[in-house]
């Protein structure tokens, strides 16, 4: 991509995002910066500046890469999510502990992700997306632009409960 030195990709990031609408999330700019220059993303992954608004991204889209980052090599988390976490958690929780604590918990919740009881749960997850389903028809029945962020995280979360409780 095209890259500034004063502006890194911002520019080629910003003439993608204005033409889309604008409730777009920006979670989807790597996909929609993978579909404008899939030659620059052949290799699976794609190094995003966005100085001076944010950290660089770095996108990955092949499936052994995206294995390497999650699976095979524990590496340190995001330091943002520290500051999202630290009020709720102390950063006590499976999602920024590191190393044997880690482990040690995720031994003890192992039983509840495993296939045999994910599989049992099914039923509820389905009474809940059947809910969101009804919810997506009579929004696009109105004709109405929505933001699906907010319903979507309310049926994420009434998932959760349901299978957790």
């Amino acid at each position: 991509m095209p890259h500034s030195f004063l502006f890194g990709h911002l520019i080629a990031v910003g003439k993608l995002v204005a033409s889309q609408a604008p409730e777009m999330s920006g979670m989807y700019i790597p996909l929609l910066l993978l579909r404008e220059n899939p030659e620059l993303f052949s290799c699976g992954v794609a190094y995003i500046d966005t100085w001076p608004f944010g950290p660089p991204m770095l996108a990955v889209f092949h499936p052994d890469i995206m294995a390497q980052f999650t699976q095979e090599t524990s590496l340190p988390k995001y330091e943002l999510m520290a500051t999202e976490f630290r009020p709720f958690t102390q950063l006590n929780d499976l999602v920024n502990q590191e190393g044997q604590e880690w482990k040690k918990w995720r031994s003890i919740f192992n039983p509840g992700f495993s296939a045999k009881n994910l599989i049992s749960l099914v039923p509820q997850m389905i009474e809940e997306v059947l809910i969101f389903r009804d919810w997506l028809k009579n929004t696009a029945a109105s004709g109405q632009v929505t933001k699906l962020e907010d319903q979507v995280s309310k049926t994420t979360i009434d998932v959760i409960g349901r299978v957790v409780l």
